[in-house]
């Protein structure tokens, strides 16, 4: 087994991912609860915000099922 410190990246990209789902939950409740909340901008925005950060978790699991080090295509 490999054992190498995280990156950075491999510490901000789950916080940040977690920020953002928390982020969609809060929308959604907002949708259901207040009357006219309706921001398409914001809300097209941050889905393709939350598709990239799945893209990166992708290449994450992929990494910690192979117990590598994390390498990103360039």
């Amino acid at each position: 087994m490999i054992n190498h410190e995280p990156s950075r990246t491999e510490v901000c990209m789950p916080l940040l991912s977690a920020y953002r789902a928390l982020y969609i939950l809060n929308w959604i409740y907002r949708y259901f609860t207040e009357p006219h909340f309706v921001h398409w901008i914001t809300w097209i925005s941050g889905l393709v915000q939350t598709l990239l950060y799945a893209d990166f978790f992708y290449y994450y699991f992929q990494s910690m099922k192979n117990n590598g080090k994390l390498q990103l295509p360039a």
